[in-house]
């Protein structure tokens, strides 16, 4: 009746709850974990829109683990023709509220970016996009802003990591690349289709910002480096 009428059917409520340590210290669900941060500077955006913009999202690690105190394996693997001026790993997260279930993520590949030259290259990495409905991505961002760290010229650094469950692993695409990547334009070569999964919750944890900024700690479980008292767990009430 809904559909016919034109009328969008409305997102069942959200809840959640908060993570006790006993609970994200247990290892017992294959996860994927995206650990991403994400940069404001004063004026360009809001957080309406923000997330959605792949340039304003780094995404620093990607991989498969069981639980937040192991190190995720398995990640996309960056091409070493590639410096430091190019990403080749994006993330975006849209608001999407037909979606059932709760959040879903489609992973292709995609091409690399040049920072200098603001262009695509003859290069690949890896794109995540996670879509969630209007309240689930509200509590994604009250969680992420606990990790606020502002610093020179007004800039804001978000550190946060999302867990998704899996049923299992999967593989990610070797990059390619032309022997010189950046003097050429994107390969001509189709972009490949990695991954398209759904999950009922989702978990979302804020870092501890200033210590990623001033610090080399990527390396340590993502359960050494929360902001507060560790992830939230984000669902459709009943679930």
């Amino acid at each position: 009746m809904l559909k016919w009428l034109g009328l969008r059917p409305q997102s069942p409520p959200v809840r959640t709850v908060q993570r006790t340590e006993e609970e994200w210290r247990r290892s017992d669900q294959l996860s994927l974990f995206l650990h991403v941060q994400h940069h404001l500077t004063s004026g360009t955006a809001d957080w309406q829109s923000s997330l959605s913009v792949s340039t304003y999202n780094s995404l620093v690690s990607a991989g498969f683990a069981e639980g937040w105190t192991l190190p995720p394996s398995g990640g996309p693997r960056r091409h070493p023709l590639l410096d430091g001026q190019t990403i080749s790993e994006f993330v975006t997260l849209e608001r999407n509220n037909d979606s059932r279930p709760l959040s879903q993520v489609i992973v292709r590949e995609a091409h690399a970016w040049d920072w200098l030259y603001r262009s695509q290259i003859a290069a690949t990495g890896i794109s995540f996009c996670l879509s969630l409905p209007d309240e689930a991505m509200d509590r994604l961002i009250e969680k992420v802003r606990i990790g606020e760290y502002v610093w020179s010229g007004g800039s804001t650094l978000y550190s946060f990591a999302v867990r998704l469950p899996v049923r299992r692993e999967f593989a990610f695409p070797e990059p390619r690349a032309s022997e010189k990547p950046y003097s050429e334009g994107p390969d001509t070569k189709p972009l490949r289709d990695v991954a398209k999964l759904g999950a009922d919750w989702i978990e979302v944890a804020a870092l501890d910002s200033k210590r990623f900024h001033n610090e080399p700690v990527k390396e340590l479980p993502l359960g050494e480096l929360f902001a507060d008292a560790g992830p939230i767990r984000i669902s459709f009430d009943g679930k």
